[in-house]
């Protein structure tokens, strides 16, 4: 049998041999491993069409095999959206095995009769983008893992989506806990990204 081609020219697929990327997943995995304020937990990925981004993005991900779990965010007008009501409560269902919750809607007393009530909370809480990321890593903190997420096509995404991403991770960050980012684009979108205000956090982020 003749041995497969390891260049495959796709949209994204991982060759069956990578070149020159060893030094940056190495850093990577030594920054997981070494956790919270490591300067490689946060990355940045450049470069032309073609150079790879998305390979590489791929290869970081394998921080699965490191014990951590992978967040891809996929890059649109609904990024947010998508991680509050579907991504993020599908971790965190398939992390905790909690499929259903339940609350009170009736209930019986001696000599009075049955009596129909339904359990509300005194403050409400709507399910924030912070408040569930804080959710989902700090449970994955308490299991010895922690979060990895990478964002691959930036320039799908909103400006203020972007900073309501990276205004959540930031504050898991102050609080310590186990997160790091990839992120991915075109130099000039990572360019646009680094002087939006809202996202001066990944300005301190590693260029590779």
């Amino acid at each position: 049998m003749a041995p497969r081609n390891p260049f495959r020219p796709s949209f994204g697929i991982t060759p069956t041999v990578v070149v020159g990327r060893e030094l940056v997943t190495m850093n990577v995995g030594l920054a997981l491993l070494e956790g919270p304020g490591s300067p490689y937990g946060f990355t940045l990925v450049s470069g032309p069409r073609g150079a790879g981004k998305t390979v590489l993005l791929n290869l970081l991900e394998e921080a699965r095999y490191r014990g951590w779990t992978v967040l891809r965010v996929t890059s649109s007008h609904d990024m947010v959206d998508d991680l509050v009501a579907t991504d993020i409560p599908a971790l965190l269902r398939d992390i905790t095995g909690k499929k259903t919750r339940r609350i009170v809607t009736g209930g019986s007393v001696a000599g009075i009769g049955s009596v129909t009530t339904q359990a509300e909370s005194a403050f409400p809480v709507r399910e924030s983008l912070r408040t569930l990321l804080h959710s989902l890593v700090t449970t994955l903190d308490d299991r010895d893992s922690g979060l990895f997420i990478t964002v691959d096509e930036i320039h799908a995404a909103r400006p203020a989506d972007l900073h309501r991403l990276t205004d959540a991770i930031q504050n898991l960050v102050r609080d310590g806990l186990p997160v790091a980012m990839s992120v991915a684009g075109l130099p000039y979108e990572i360019s646009a990204l680094l002087d939006h205000p809202g996202t001066t956090f990944l300005r301190r982020a590693c260029a590779v």
